[in-house]
């Protein structure tokens, strides 16, 4: 697992997105950040990660493309949304 201690551990990658659905974390760390074990789990949101499992374990690549969209309409975001799904597979739960 890829986790970042409370203080310092400078050889773990720390990302600024979910690695699943590609949705910004939080500053404020209890809205997207796990506790595990006295570690932050920075990789997969809470949304899409619980329990050291994924939350939809089956869920496609394309499913996920679909589930953002309807996320994104339902917060009022107009236009043509696949710019927010482009690049969704370069995250690591789909490479």
């Amino acid at each position: 697992m890829n986790s970042i201690t409370k203080t310092k551990n400078p050889q773990k990658k720390k990302y600024a997105v979910c690695q699943s659905c590609g949705m910004p974390f939080s500053k404020n760390k209890n809205n997207y950040f796990r506790i595990t074990n006295g570690f932050y789990d920075v990789k997969y949101c809470t949304e899409c990660f619980q329990n050291d499992r994924f939350t939809e374990p089956h869920l496609t690549l394309e499913e996920m493309k679909q589930k953002l969209i309807i996320r994104l309409r339902a917060a009022g975001i107009p236009g043509n949304l696949d710019r927010f799904t482009e690049r969704l597979h370069t995250l690591e739960r789909w490479k």
